[in-house]
């Protein structure tokens, strides 16, 4: 399946809505018949996105991924020396900065608008090896 930023936020909306039926468990996950509703609500993007229908488990990977990104993303914005422009939803800081960081460099040019839906949804729910 091909995902798009309109595809993302339809699965966090979708999410979102299923969170607040009681259907997020206590680490963050959903249950079944959550992961069935983002699926009949991304039904046919495949016209607009090209790919394949997007299935069950690929809603379920596609969140996975959201919230591997979303965790570096949170990391860096925590970072000494990064700031964050919450109107483009981009991480900052300067370029000497993100020389030392190569691993998380992507998110030097590249906004991550779906942070704040993110954080509703995960924050609290996942283990990140912080601790």
């Amino acid at each position: 399946a091909v995902w798009n930023s309109d595809c993302d936020l339809i699965l966090l909306d979708v999410l979102i809505k299923q969170r607040e039926s009681g259907l997020q468990t206590s680490n963050g996950n959903f249950h079944t018949s959550a992961w069935t509703e983002a699926e009949k609500a991304l039904a046919k993007t495949e016209m607009l996105t090209g790919g394949a229908p997007k299935t069950v488990s690929g809603c379920q990977n596609r969140w996975a991924t959201l919230k591997k990104d979303y965790a570096s993303v949170k990391r860096l914005k925590e970072m000494s020396g990064f700031g964050w422009d919450d109107t483009a939803k981009t991480v900052t800081a300067p370029n000497e900065v993100w020389d030392k960081l190569l691993e998380l460099g992507k998110w030097k040019s590249k906004g991550f608008p779906l942070f704040d839906n993110m954080a509703d949804l995960v924050d609290g729910t996942y283990a990140t090896g912080t601790n």
